[in-house]
């Protein structure tokens, strides 16, 4: 007994959002034509129009419902590989940059621990000088 209520209760739901969804459209529809900046006769032909190309936009989708589906899917695919080829350039690039600093400070330290022991250091210019 408890089921039968809640599934009459799911249906009666069902109906008032439908019936809901009806009154919109139509109360939509209707201010959109009052509203329109087109003529009467305009609009007319442009329903007519539209009421004369919905079959075959609904045949097309009926026999390939899934082909917006698919065109969505297929520009998603190629954008977000073009970002993770962009993403991995960038990498590449930055560890290119990390190497070369790599070498410039490995090339800077042994020039500096290459200074020949002959040659005075600045320091001891400085004692000299002082003396």
């Amino acid at each position: 007994m408890m089921m039968m209520n809640k599934q009459s209760s799911d249906d009666q739901s069902l109906q008032n959002f439908l019936l809901g969804l009806l009154v919109g459209l139509l109360s939509g529809g209707l201010l959109a034509l009052l509203l329109s900046p087109q003529s009467g006769e305009e609009n007319r032909k442009t329903a007519k129009r539209f009421v004369e190309e919905m079959p075959d936009v609904v045949k097309d989708e009926w026999e390939n419902p899934y082909s917006k589906t698919s065109d969505f899917i297929n520009k998603q695919r190629f954008k977000l590989e073009s970002s993770w080829a962009s993403i991995r350039k960038a990498l590449q690039a930055d560890r290119i940059a990390k190497a070369k600093q790599k070498e410039e400070d490995a090339l800077d330290a042994s020039l500096k621990d290459a200074t020949p022991p002959d040659s005075p250091s600045a320091d001891d210019e400085n004692q000299e000088a002082s003396v």
